[in-house]
């Protein structure tokens, strides 16, 4: 799915030989670029041993901090917990078990983790922990449910793009994450100006129908969208694929 066209543009001043290379040029870099001419630009270069400022071109211009703001929440997360501290998921149960048979739930509390079976840490394998954890109480059989117990849900800013919602960069982090809170879908295209289909949703998701508007397109690139917040139980699917 598409991104919205906004960019964070960061400029390293390299050393070599003792000399800065290109600091005077850096403006002329940007405001002399015919695709730019519309763009505001400010860049601020601090030396990290004392803050002193080293190089700037209109600094005092207030610009989107975008992706950039990443490294102030890393940041915080760091100073608050520090750098060995890990997230808690509990697993237990309800009821008794009698003869292999759970008569009761599993309960999952979350912890806010962030990497339950994410594709980032495929070493994490949660699913594979809790099973055999399960497995090692002698359960075989659960007649009962599987609860995942959450303490708050977390609320959609309000300034966000419906465009960013519900793309992947714009997840939620939930106390309870499952595969990134990412779900991918594939379609089939056909004609140029025909409508796609769905072929799967991996993983599916319960609950939620899917208005599909995406049509192939003779140009290239990914330029379909989904249109509706998390909670939603339909999501509009539109914009184009090559065909």
């Amino acid at each position: 799915m598409r991104r919205g066209l906004r960019f964070g543009i960061f400029i390293f001043l390299f050393l070599y030989g003792g000399r800065k290379v290109g600091a005077q040029m850096l403006p002329e870099a940007f405001t002399g670029d015919p695709e730019l001419r519309c763009a505001a630009v400010s860049i601020s270069v601090k030396r990290v041993s004392d803050g002193a400022e080293v190089y700037a071109f209109r600094p005092e211009t207030a610009l989107i901090p975008a992706s950039l703001l990443k490294t102030l929440t890393t940041a915080v997360a760091l100073h608050e917990y520090g750098p060995d501290f890990t997230y808690v998921t509990t697993l237990s149960h309800t009821g008794e078990i009698r003869g292999g048979v759970l008569y009761g739930d599993i309960l999952i509390r979350a912890g806010g983790d962030p990497t339950i079976d994410s594709k980032y840490f495929p070493k994490s394998s949660f699913i594979a922990k809790a099973t055999e954890a399960v497995a090692g109480k002698g359960i075989t059989r659960v007649k009962g449910n599987i609860l995942v117990l959450e303490k708050e849900l977390p609320r959609v800013p309000y300034t966000w793009i419906w465009e960013d919602i519900s793309n992947y960069y714009g997840a939620l982090a939930f106390p309870f994450n499952y595969k990134d809170n990412t779900y991918h879908i594939y379609l089939k295209s056909g004609k140029a100006g025909s409508r796609t289909d769905i072929l799967s949703v991996n993983p599916g998701i319960p609950g939620v129908t899917f208005r599909n508007e995406v049509r192939a397109s003779a140009r290239g690139g990914d330029n379909a969208c989904i249109v509706g917040g998390p909670f939603a139980e339909i999501l509009l699917m539109e914009g184009s694929i090559p065909a």
